[in-house]
């Protein structure tokens, strides 16, 4: 599995060389095997509501950049890209920070195909593509910093907490994994994967962790059906598919990110 897995992911980080320079060339290691993260699955809890619709606006504001090198991905260049599938049954997995994925061989029981594979690799990967480790951490103080401001006026830190977690916390994380599912969903297509084999892993996963609708209130990740749903919207599919398509013809597309 471990070898299989690498090969995988070998195809998503060819994919990010492509997607985030003009030219499709620059400085890339070799991804590597051995034997602040963010998780594919879903273990948090919290309160709050904010992403109905994966609409134009948060497209435009992705990380994307038409046309030119994005200097935002400047910090991939150099990342010491690491493999390791870990035998433990949990369903999960997820990035470190210097670009280390980590892959339960529980997930692997679940999810056999290569592009069901390639779609959670994707996921993490958009991760380290977006910065979401060091925009969480900058974040949470200026979260942290708001709440001391609160707590001048109304002393009640369990209920200003509750209410910033509510109102703040959890949603920007979900935000960040809707925004990791739509980077991973380019990758996907640009590594030669049918793009549309996504929202199925997602309604996938959410059977197997017993996804509810409480999720999206309650949760540092989006329901599965919510997921799926965002995917599968026209604008964000289309735009898959045009670049699965241009890559199956031989073309490839470089500066999609």
């Amino acid at each position: 599995d471990s070898v299989r897995v690498r090969l995988i992911a070998k195809d998503i980080i060819d994919a990010v060389q492509r997607g985030v320079r003009k030219d499709g060339h620059g400085k890339w290691k070799e991804i590597e095997e051995v034997d602040g993260s963010y998780d594919f699955g879903d273990s948090d809890v919290g309160f709050g509501k904010d992403e109905e619709v994966l609409d134009d606006r948060w497209v435009r504001e992705s990380r994307k950049v038409k046309g030119k090198e994005n200097t935002e991905t400047k910090h991939l260049e150099n990342l010491n890209w690491e493999v390791l599938v870990v035998r433990d049954g949990m369903v999960n997995a997820f990035c470190l920070p210097g670009g280390k994925i980590v892959v339960f061989t529980g997930l692997l029981d679940h999810f056999r195909s290569d592009a069901e594979i390639a779609t959670v690799i994707g996921h993490e990967v958009g991760h380290a593509i977006a910065r979401h480790g060091a925009e969480g951490m900058t974040k949470s103080f200026w979260f942290a910093l708001l709440q001391l401001i609160i707590l001048q006026f109304f002393y009640m830190p369990d209920l200003v907490n509750a209410m910033s977690n509510l109102l703040l916390r959890l949603p920007f994380s979900r935000r960040m994994e809707m925004e990791a599912d739509y980077i991973g969903l380019l990758l996907l297509a640009s590594a030669g994967y049918d793009p549309r084999i996504a929202p199925k892993v997602y309604e996938k996963l959410g059977q197997i962790t017993g996804d509810s609708a409480i999720r999206d209130y309650l949760s540092t990740h989006p329901s599965s059906k919510k997921r799926a749903q965002l995917l599968s919207q026209a604008k964000v599919m289309d735009e898959a598919l045009a670049v699965y398509r241009e890559t199956h013809k031989g073309h490839g597309v470089a500066g999609f990110l």
